[in-house]
């Protein structure tokens, strides 16, 4: 088990998910996505009512986050921290704030959700292990928290320093006109150990931070930290290095892996780049890319990928079968039962008891050693570590076979406010 990385301020987080109770509630309305992340062992969902409700990091039941009494459009979960979007475009934040990742100009932490001020509204947002990016309506990038290897993107913080506020990412180019522009025109982003990503209108990414395993896919490595934003690579049939092209509109961030989809026309492939010891990156070898790599399961290069996920150490796809495939470390069993504990370089197809695939999945997330899947029918389903109650149940430890999570309790009771 992955525990001492994660042990820290849990008896914080488990004051986190705090219940609403009245004797009048009535049941939730559905759950409209599903929300994790790479160094997370927690698990979220977004209902269709707005409201939040998680569990993990030693709450095993789902419990509604008031995230200041507004209706939620999205989140992201990090080490002991998560920041949602609410619908005005206000960032809430909550947790562990030792290297100012909840972004409200402090190192305190908080229990309940706070406001961070940002320069427009809030689009996107993805937290990595003690840091958090985000994507305004005017397409700007801004991050907050850790610098330990520059990846807030923005030269003038000084690597190793934290910034305790949000911070916009800019290109280091004093000769360019303006001089270092900011980054612009970008849609969603991803954010890993000590690294992050931004996927761009025209589907091409940078990356910036971490680079000692190839994490920003721009064709060097072996670079402690890279403070500027690195295009993500590829060679053309001369070998010239252009621009990957992300068509599938997706890119996911593991601990110290990059994934995407990548437009195979008329289906999508996916491509993968950085750290590969235990297979995350799915091309059947253990060998570190500074580019990427396509993925492959039993049948051969995976096309048919609908979403990309990437953990800790394991990357899952959701093809458009509705079927899952997980590849990479398996020692918190998060690739399923044909993995039999033991990692694969290639795609493993999930299963049920039955031994059949599990199928009828709409949505798929991945956190630190664990998977979930939200299915056609309203129903969510983990599998992988279980040490802190990320599948939503009080046992096993770990669970190589899909879990169905209870989330039929009473959660909800009363209209949040509009604002």
């Amino acid at each position: 088990m992955r525990t001492n990385a994660f042990v820290s301020a849990s008896w914080l987080i488990s004051l986190l998910f705090i219940p609403i109770h009245s004797a009048c509630a009535t049941s939730h309305s559905g759950v409209v996505s599903l929300i994790s992340g790479p160094t997370a062992v927690q698990t979220c969902v977004l209902m269709a009512d707005k409201r939040l409700a998680c569990w993990g990091n030693s709450e095993v039941g789902a419990l509604v986050v008031d995230v200041g009494g507004q209706d939620v459009i999205s989140a992201s979960m990090g080490h002991a921290f998560g920041c949602a979007i609410v619908r005005n475009g206000t960032v809430y934040c909550w947790g562990v704030n030792d290297q100012g990742q909840l972004g409200d100009g402090t190192r305190d932490d908080h229990v309940l959700p706070a406001p961070i001020t940002t320069s427009s509204p809030a689009i996107s947002i993805a937290a990595g292990f003690t840091h958090v990016c985000a994507v305004l309506a005017d397409s700007s990038v801004w991050c907050w928290g850790s610098n330990s290897n520059g990846q807030l993107g923005n030269f003038t913080i000084a690597v190793g320093n934290a910034s305790f506020s949000p911070v916009q990412v800019i290109v280091q180019d004093p000769m360019g006109s303006p001089p270092n522009p900011p980054v612009l025109q970008v849609k969603s982003v991803a954010a890993g150990n000590k690294h992050s990503c931004a996927l761009y209108d025209d589907n091409h990414a940078t990356c910036w931070g971490y680079d000692s395993e190839g994490e920003l896919g721009d064709g060097a490595s072996g670079i402690d930290h890279e403070v500027s934003p690195q295009n993500v690579v590829i060679p053309d049939d001369s070998g010239t290095l252009v621009n990957l092209i992300f068509g599938g509109g997706q890119i996911a961030a593991g601990e110290f892996h990059v994934c995407g989809l990548i437009s195979d026309s008329p289906t999508n492939s996916i491509g993968c780049w950085g750290y590969n010891s235990h297979g995350q990156l799915g091309d059947g070898s253990e060998s570190t890319r500074n580019m990427a790599v396509a993925s492959y399961d039993e049948k051969g290069q995976i096309k048919d990928a609908l979403s990309v996920s990437a953990g800790y150490a394991f990357t899952c796809a959701l093809l458009s079968d509705t079927t899952v495939r997980c590849w990479g470390s398996d020692v918190e069993d998060e690739l399923g039962r044909a993995a039999a504990g033991s990692d694969s370089l290639t795609g493993i197809t999930i299963t049920n008891t039955d031994g059949f695939p599990l199928g009828g999945i709409t949505q798929l997330i991945t956190g630190t050693g664990h998977a979930c899947g939200l299915s056609i029918d309203g129903n969510v389903y983990c599998w992988g570590d279980n040490a802190y109650g990320q599948l939503g149940v009080a046992s096993p430890a770990k669970s190589d076979l899909p879990i169905a999570v209870r989330i039929d309790s009473p959660l909800f009771y009363d209209d949040f406010g509009d604002d």
